[in-house]
Parts: structure tokens; sequence; C-alpha cells
């Protein structure tokens, strides 16, 4: 598994709009436009413009609330120094994705043929 450090540059997520959300029993597929994909399989927390925030773990029941994010472009992205990752979007919601799972990766970014494994 390779390391993460929180100052990578994720500057390709930027004015990506999020095309597609796939949902599978262990993981969530996030893919952008421009060939940039977000693969998770840990848990993640979604806040919304009002403030209210969803809690979200694998199996990711309820994670239907990330529909809200479909068509929406990514403003900020940045590395945590836990290894988790940031998201912040147009609509003024955000994403957080925790580097917890102990098992297996928790999170995959693919930037065409460049990827980093968390």
């Amino acid at each position: 598994m390779k390391g993460f450090r929180c100052d990578e540059d994720l500057g390709f997520f930027l004015k990506k709009p999020l095309d597609q959300l796939c949902f599978g029993l262990y993981q969530i597929a996030m893919n952008f436009g421009g060939g940039v994909s977000l693969y998770i399989e840990s848990s993640l927390t979604l806040k919304q413009r009002d403030g209210e925030e969803f809690k979200f773990s694998s199996p990711y029941i309820g994670a239907g609330r990330l529909l809200s994010l479909l068509g929406v472009e990514v403003v900020g992205a940045r590395g945590e120094s836990d290894g988790g990752l940031s998201l912040e979007f147009s609509n003024e919601s955000a994403l957080f994705v925790a580097n917890d799972n102990s098992e297996y990766e928790s999170y995959q970014i693919l930037n065409g043929s460049s990827e980093i494994i968390v």
C-alpha cells in the first residue's frame, strides 16, 4: 500500500464534476470528469450546506444522500495529516473520506494512469 502525503498535489480534482456514483456492498465509486475516479472502502462523512452531517461506513446503507453531489464541481481538494481526504464542492457540501480501514485500502484515487492508494 502506498503512503499518502498530506502535501500531495490534488489539483487534478478541481473543476471536475461528479459524473457517476456506483454503490457496492463494500465500496463506493465516484467517477469525475476528466478521467478522475475515487474508490472508497472506508468510512466517510458528507457535510451539506445547511450544516447537516451524515456518516457512512461499510456496508453503505443510506449513502444515497451522496446523490446530491452528482453534476457538482469540486472546488477544493486536500489530503489530511491522518491520511484522510477532503473534497469541497461548488454547492457548499464537503466530503471527508477517512483513512480507517485496517484490513484493506481505505480509498484509491485514479487520475488517468496514475494512482494513489491509501
